[in-house]
């Protein structure tokens, strides 16, 4: 599959995603694994992300949301929580941090689900899995551990509408997990994203989460231009349920040659024997007046920037 979006053609609104650099993506396991009740990644030095299950009563069992769904459902969130901003919409309550659902059918609409009872029935599992979970940040230096217990949703409610047979839903989110997609999250080509969650592997659609996150915050701190990231870490990252690390290094790799054509222009990367090299020279943007996506540059003579519409070329 090649990704290569917006071939001479301005992305409109709907092409305009928003993404966090792990809540929307590598938090959730890319399959599901019988009896797991917790999933870490590493967010930096001492730093980890772990998303936790609650037991489950009606199974008997944990249930941690995985594969596509869950990012596809956060990635939605993000957007609505953005487009929103402090005004209230037909999805979004952002003085309650509500999301408002009309039906489970528009949600996987929306979401760019397929459609039919078993798509709204693995959506509604999905939605009461991440009621489930809650995020813990944990943090360790020498002289202090640091705990931060976030649960996905503060309150959820699915219920069937009588008189239009259509399940809605009330959906309230953590104050720490909406201000973390209202603040910290960064565009995305959404044409892009749901094509690389096509299959059944989410780590092309991880790994693009990654670099354009990589690229947003070197463009915002030019010191990160430049960043070496062990194969070790790529692996507890993105590989953790990988196998050996010769397995995961293809992977990576062929993940990697898929989702290259749609940062083309914003970011490089080298592949080397220990470590991949990332060299950020653009991000994906927003133009408040248009609604457009296009990618910022720095011209490498003038140091000026520059601004191009087409995203993906």
């Amino acid at each position: 599959m090649t990704i290569n979006p917006s071939q001479g053609v301005e992305p409109a609104d709907t092409r305009i995603g928003y993404a966090h650099s792990y809540i929307t993506s590598c938090l959730f396991p890319q399959r599901a694994v019988p009896g797991l009740a917790a999933y870490a990644i590493p967010q930096g030095k001492g730093e980890w992300a772990v998303l936790q299950a609650v037991w489950d009563p009606d199974r008997k069992s944990y249930n941690l949301p995985h594969g596509k769904t869950p990012r596809l459902f956060m990635m939605w969130a993000a957007k609505q929580i953005r487009k929103a901003g402090s005004r209230h919409t037909d999805t979004c309550d952002p003085e309650h941090h509500e999301l408002l659902i009309p039906s489970l059918g528009w949600l996987a609409r929306s979401m760019g689900l397929s459609q039919g009872r078993k798509a709204y029935d693995s959506l509604q599992e999905c939605l009461n899995g991440l009621a489930d979970c809650a995020l813990m940040l944990h943090r360790t230096t020498p002289t202090v551990t640091q705990r931060e217990w976030h649960p996905l949703f503060t309150r959820s409610t699915i219920q069937r509408n009588g008189a239009s047979g259509y399940h809605d839903a009330i959906i309230q989110l953590d104050d720490g997990v909406w201000d973390s997609l209202a603040a910290s999250t960064m565009p995305v080509d959404n044409q892009a994203a749901r094509l690389l969650l096509e299959g059944r592997n989410t780590m092309a659609y991880d790994i693009y989460v990654w670099l354009a996150d990589l690229a947003w915050s070197a463009y915002r701190n030019p010191r990160l231009r430049i960043q070496k990231w062990s194969w070790e870490r790529l692996k507890q990252r993105f590989g953790q349920q990988s196998g050996a690390m010769s397995g995961f290094r293809r992977t990576f790799r062929r993940a990697l040659d898929t989702v290259m054509p749609a940062l083309s222009g914003v970011v490089s990367v080298e592949d080397g024997k220990d470590y991949v090299l990332v060299r950020c020279l653009g991000a994906l943007a927003v133009n408040p007046g248009g609604g457009f996506a296009y990618k910022l540059a720095r011209d490498p003579q003038t140091g000026s920037i520059v601004k191009q519409l087409n995203v993906g070329d």
